[in-house]
Formats: C-alpha cells, structure tokens, sequence
C-alpha cells in the first residue's frame, strides 16, 4: 500500500508481520510457535513444556498450510461424532489467531488412496 508503513518485526530467526506497533510490542519476548505440527506425538517431539490432558488427537487434521518465515498458519480440523463431524477452522497471524468451529450433519472423515484425510 502506498505510503503504509512497514510494520515487520524479527524475533529471533523468525519475522512476525503484525498490523500495528502495539502487536509488534507485544511479539517482543515472546517464543515463536512451531507452525508444523499435525499431531500430539509430534508436538511432543517440538515443544518441550507441552500438557496434554485426554484425547489430544480427537481432531484429526484435514488440511494445513504454514510460514515460519511470514509468521502465519492456517488448518482445517474435524471431530467426528455419530451425527456429522465437528469441524474447526484456524488461521494464525502473528500472535492474531481466528478460529470457526461448525457442526456438519451427516458426513464422515474419510480418507484417499494418498492418506490425505477428507470428509465425505
């Protein structure tokens, strides 16, 4: 945008790209999220302090795509139940994080030939 003001931040290796000073100070201090992680067993590996109380697999992962280096992570999760599957959508920017979550009647999670998980 013209004349905007370029409001990235290095924090450590990793840039954060925020909307505004205030998000820029608030990055400050704070460890990056590892953004490539898909399931408990593998966070397990990454993040040294995590907790996990029941099921932390009960999501199973449809979709994800992420930037260490743009600081931003989007996933697509669904839960399923004997009804439909829950359905939740995260996106992640900086230390902004959106998430929707959705029941959808009568689906399953189902998978392809190449293990990419889909509901159907």
């Amino acid at each position: 945008m013209f004349g905007k003001k370029d409001n990235s931040k290095k924090l450590g290796e990793k840039k954060l790209v925020n909307t505004s000073e205030a998000s820029i100070k608030e990055n400050e201090g704070i460890k990056v999220k590892t953004f490539d992680n898909s399931n408990i067993d593998q966070a397990k590996k990454q993040v040294r302090d995590i907790k996990v109380f029941g099921n932390g697999d009960i999501f199973k992962l449809i979709s994800k795509a992420s930037s260490k280096e743009e600081g931003w992570m989007k996933s697509t999760k669904a839960m399923q139940t004997p009804r439909g599957c829950l359905v939740q959508v995260t996106t992640q920017q900086g230390i902004n994080i959106a998430e929707a979550l959705a029941f959808v009647p009568d689906v399953v999670i189902k998978e392809d030939k190449n293990g990419n998980k889909y509901l159907g």
